[in-house]
């Protein structure tokens, strides 16, 4: 009975080590779940002032006495995360990918970059080179007030930050640009309600294409070619028939232009007889 009680303790602090280390806030602290905020319990962090946040340590009666901003793009579950349908693409650590997904501006380092933020007093909505060194870089946290935190930036891909307001949809892995990822891919792992990826991963197979999305894709393409199939055998059944029309005025020798064919009709009047 010793030993059970033993192994459960251990168990239970195995379990608990590793959910507290699976997510971590931007200062490094595990994130603590359940957690209450007011009447409210959260089993993931929470958003406030559009930045998400968690406990980091909880009172008696559960509600947060500590706390810390948790990190975008990473293993901290946010509210608002949706996971997609199981897919055939997996990602290096096995999840699976969620298709489809939007891409969104991303650091070098392949963090999101945080729009608006304010810096030395003026406004930005897409990535600058001021004091930076000739290179764009963009805010990767903002306090409260939207101000740039210090130290928190990184340097943009322009590839997918020339526009940060456009985002591109997928249904396949996206080649990485990351500096020394070349030649890799990656995909979303969970995605935002706008579908703007959060989580990601580097994909098994760079280009790997999601087998549902193809699927359906497959009929729709079918039916395009159907139908363009089916408009030029109508176009060309009426061309014969025009042809048909003008038979009894071939035989008298009177040939008509593109232009005649519409006097030719199965009544079979020629031009002499009209």
């Amino acid at each position: 009975m010793v030993k059970l009680k033993i192994l459960l303790v251990v168990v239970l602090i195995c379990v608990t080590g590793q959910t507290e280390a699976a997510c971590l806030t931007e200062d490094g602290d595990p994130c603590v779940f359940p957690f209450k905020d007011g009447s409210k319990s959260f089993s993931v962090c929470t958003k406030h002032n559009n930045r998400f946040w968690c406990s980091t340590k909880n009172k008696a009666d559960g509600k947060y006495e500590k706390w810390g901003y948790c990190p975008e793009g990473g293993t901290c579950p946010l509210e608002g995360e949706i996971t997609g349908p199981v897919s055939n693409c997996k990602t290096t650590s096995g999840k699976s990918c969620t298709f489809p997904f939007k891409t969104a501006c991303v650091t070098t380092k392949g963090e999101k970059c945080v729009f608006p933020f304010t810096y030395k007093n003026v406004k930005y909505d897409a990535c600058t080179e001021v004091d930076g060194g000739g290179r764009p870089w963009c805010s990767l946290a903002t306090d409260e007030a939207g101000n740039h935190q210090r130290g928190k930036y990184g340097y943009c891909i322009m590839e997918v930050c020339k526009d940060p307001k456009h985002q591109a949809e997928h249904k396949e892995c996206v080649a990485a640009t990351n500096e020394g990822q070349e030649g890799k891919g990656w995909c979303a792992t969970t995605v935002g309600e706008d579908e703007t990826f959060i989580g990601w991963g580097y994909c098994q197979d760079p280009k790997c294409k999601d087998a549902a999305a193809a699927a359906a894709a497959a009929p729709a393409a079918a039916n395009a070619t159907a139908a363009a199939n089916s408009t030029a055998a109508a176009g060309n059944s009426t061309s014969n028939a025009n042809i048909k029309g003008c038979l009894p005025c071939a035989l008298e020798g009177i040939l008509p232009q593109c232009s005649q064919l519409s006097w030719c009709r199965p009544h079979h009047v020629c031009p002499h007889q009209v």
